[in-house]
């Protein structure tokens, strides 16, 4: 099962929930799967005939995200309706752990437990996800979709 964004922290936490749960996966970066190449993607696919894909690229350099989020979610939408109509899209904004250092919560905890001021920008709104919930549910949701179509597939 391939799992993009291989250099951030959420790619990173999904392939560490696969390997605790003993699921076969390949970890790849923008050089190893070039999101934003149908081609790569295609070829990507055709290569490893996944059972499953989990992308966790994004975003991240937050003066660009208001410019080309909408973008990036309507080409990765077509994309997938493209590629297989039965596709489990989740969608999440911000997520956090305490095991990612370099998250915005823990940013403000941290901030708050020194004593220190917080700067954030009063226009922007978010409600962030806790990662390893986000993981679970997503992993437990393709794993089921796994299984009730292999029985689909059996009973047909």
């Amino acid at each position: 099962m391939p799992i993009t964004g291989a250099t951030g922290t959420l790619g990173q936490a999904f392939a560490g929930a696969c390997l605790l749960r003993g699921i076969d996966h390949v970890l790849s970066d923008r050089q190893g799967l070039d999101l934003g190449d149908p081609r790569s993607v295609a070829c990507a696919l055709d290569n490893l005939s996944p059972w499953a894909n989990i992308t966790c690229a994004g975003w991240i350099r937050v003066h660009e995200v208001k410019d080309r989020a909408k973008d990036s979610k309507a080409h990765a939408d077509a994309s997938l309706e493209v590629l297989d109509r039965r596709a489990l899209l989740v969608r999440t904004a911000t997520n956090f752990s305490p095991y990612v250092q370099q998250s915005f919560a823990m940013h403000i905890i941290e901030a708050l437990r020194d004593g220190r001021p917080f700067a954030a920008a009063s226009e922007a709104v978010t409600s962030p996800t806790y990662g390893h919930d986000l993981i679970r549910a997503t992993l437990d949701l393709v794993i089921t979709v796994r299984v009730t179509r292999r029985l689909q597939v059996s009973v047909a």
